[in-house]
C-alpha cells in the first residue's frame, strides 16, 4: 500500500467515497489522520467537506496482481451540505461509530439506508474508531462483526488517535471499490 504526494492527475481513476456517521464519533479525525497524518484534540465543526488523496491499490485483475493509483475524493459530512446532496456519485462509504458509545454503532443502519435510497448499494466500511480508548470500550468484536453483518460490510477496529488501522481501512475499501 503506498500513498502518492501531489496533485490529483485527471488520468487516473477518481473514487468519491463518503465517511459517515453520528455526530462526534470520529469522522473528521479519521479523515484528517488519513490525509495529514495528524490527529488534534477537541471536536470542531469547521473542517473540510471534500478532501482528495491518491493510492496505490493492488487489485487482482482476472488471476493476476497488479497496482493501480487511484484518486480518493473523500467527503465528510459536516457542514452545511446535506447528506442527500453528498451522497449523490459516491462509490464507496466509511461508517464509523464510536467504540467507547454503543449507541453509535446501532444508528449506522439509519445511515447506510438513507445512503443507499440516493446510491443504490455500494462497498461500504464498517469502522470502530476510538480503539485507543481501551477501557472505555463499550462495544465488543462479536456486536461490531454482528451489526456490520447486517449491513453487508466489512469491518475494522481504528484509532484517528494514534493512527492504528487507518490507512489500511481506506486500503480497504478502495479494493472493495475497484
Amino acid at each position: 500500500m503506498g500513498i502518492l504526494k501531489g496533485t490529483a492527475s485527471e488520468n487516473r481513476p477518481r473514487y468519491k467515497i463518503c465517511v459517515i456517521g453520528d455526530e462526534g464519533v470520529g469522522k473528521s479525525s479519521l479523515i484528517r489522520r488519513y490525509v495529514e497524518d495528524k490527529f488534534e484534540d477537541g471536536y470542531s465543526k469547521e473542517q473540510r467537506i471534500s478532501v482528495i488523496k491518491e493510492m496505490y491499490v493492488s487489485v487482482e485483475e482476472k488471476g493476476l496482481p497488479r497496482s493501480d493509483v487511484i484518486t480518493l475524493n473523500i467527503w465528510d459530512l459536516v457542514g452545511g451540505i446535506t447528506q442527500k446532496q453528498a451522497y449523490i456519485n459516491a462509490k464507496g462509504a466509511i461508517l464509523v461509530c464510536d467504540l467507547s458509545e454503543k449507541v453509535s454503532l446501532y444508528t449506522l443502519e439509519y445511515w447506510t439506508t438513507n445512503l443507499f435510497k440516493i446510491t443504490g448499494e455500494i462497498p461500504v466500511l464498517v469502522v470502530g474508531n476510538k480503539y485507543d480508548l481501551k477501557s472505555e470500550l463499550k462495544v465488543d468484536g462479536k456486536e461490531l462483526k454482528r451489526e456490520s453483518k447486517k449491513l453487508n460490510a466489512s469491518h475494522s477496529w481504528v484509532s484517528a488517535k494514534s493512527g492504528e488501522n487507518v490507512k489500511e481501512a481506506f486500503y480497504e475499501l478502495a479494493q472493495m471499490m475497484i
